[in-house]
């Protein structure tokens, strides 16, 4: 008899270019996946929703994967946003969406349960941030930093409100349309360039 898996009982690790499920009671792999035979070395970001997307991106490309079966989801190449790292966050739908179901680990993905919000998947690097819909992976608003920053955003996403810090800017932006509710200096720096990052709780 197949063991009972839920989320709670997975985690993904990349490495040499490639995506590992693993359960963390035992450590087996439950399903490996090639992210890109033309991704060697730099870091792929990884990232898992409350709707069980698991949004893998590197060098300017983006991928969604079924959390359980590791089966492609849609694809998203980030026009006009280089061939850099990646920074990968999402909003929430709800917080039932933490209460999955568990399942077989040999059936199929568990039934869908209903979320009173679509999660929107945010994007960022060299100084552009794009939101983008968690189920098509289609763009729906691009954001460019202020100041003409290229450093690597911060983001923070919310139901309700994305917040994004690159260079000395802090802004927060709105999730389903990518426009800006306020923007503030954060520091007075006026030498160089520096990462930014951000907490909240």
């Amino acid at each position: 008899m197949a063991s009972k898996l839920d989320r709670n009982d997975l985690l993904v690790v990349s490495t040499h270019s490639k995506i590992y499920c693993l359960n963390k009671k035992t450590g087996s792999r439950i399903w490996r996946k090639e992210y890109s035979a033309s991704v060697k070395g730099p870091p792929i970001s990884l990232f898992i929703n409350d709707a069980d997307l698991l949004i893998a991106a590197a060098k300017g490309t983006a991928y969604g994967y079924d959390l359980f079966t590791g089966s492609f989801k849609w694809k998203n190449e980030m026009d006009g946003m280089g061939f850099h790292d990646v920074a990968v966050s999402s909003t929430p739908t709800n917080s039932v969406a933490h209460l999955a179901p568990s399942y077989q680990a040999s059936s199929e993905r568990p039934p869908a349960y209903t979320a009173s919000h679509k999660s929107v998947v945010i994007l960022c690097s060299h100084g552009t941030v794009i939101g983008v819909d968690s189920t098509t992976g289609k763009k729906i608003w691009r954001y460019m930093c202020p100041d003409g920053s290229h450093d690597m955003p911060a983001v923070i996403s919310e139901m309700d409100k994305v917040y994004i810090g690159c260079g000395r800017m802090v802004s927060a932006l709105n999730p389903k349309n990518g426009q800006k509710i306020w923007s503030v200096h954060a520091s007075n720096g006026v030498l160089g360039s520096c990462g930014m990052t951000m907490a909240t709780v």
